[in-house]
């Protein structure tokens, strides 16, 4: 199998269950952030970025005034793992502090808004 399919995640039915992945993965980042494994973040930032895309065709389920939030979160953090994936490979510490940043804020906040309701 190619690696984009032997990596890509299975997007669990409960939506609740895609956000606690998108959780776990920015934990196991953070870990590796702090650790310093930078070529080893591509396959979680990736994986969130499939998640946070398949939660994004589902939020119409979130209340109206936390929809634009969540959907600025969900560009960020896309964003931010693409950013993780190509600063991982460079191994700079300071670019991958940066996007983690980045993508930690949007995870805390789509968790946030799932975790209100």
């Amino acid at each position: 199998l190619p690696l984009a399919e032997r990596i890509r995640p299975t997007i669990p039915e409960n939506t609740n269950t895609i956000v606690s992945n998108i959780s776990e993965r920015n934990d196991e980042i953070e870990n590796l952030v702090s650790t310093g494994g930078f070529t080893e973040i591509f396959i979680p930032a990736l994986q969130s970025k499939e998640l946070a895309l398949a939660l994004n065709q589902r939020i119409d389920t979130l209340p109206i005034r936390t929809r634009s939030d969540v959907r600025i979160a969900i560009r960020s953090l896309v964003r931010a793992a693409w950013l993780l994936d190509w600063y991982g490979d460079l191994g700079n510490r300071q670019q991958v502090s940066g996007a983690y940043d980045v993508f930690a804020r949007a995870a805390h906040t789509i968790v946030d808004a799932y975790q209100e309701r």
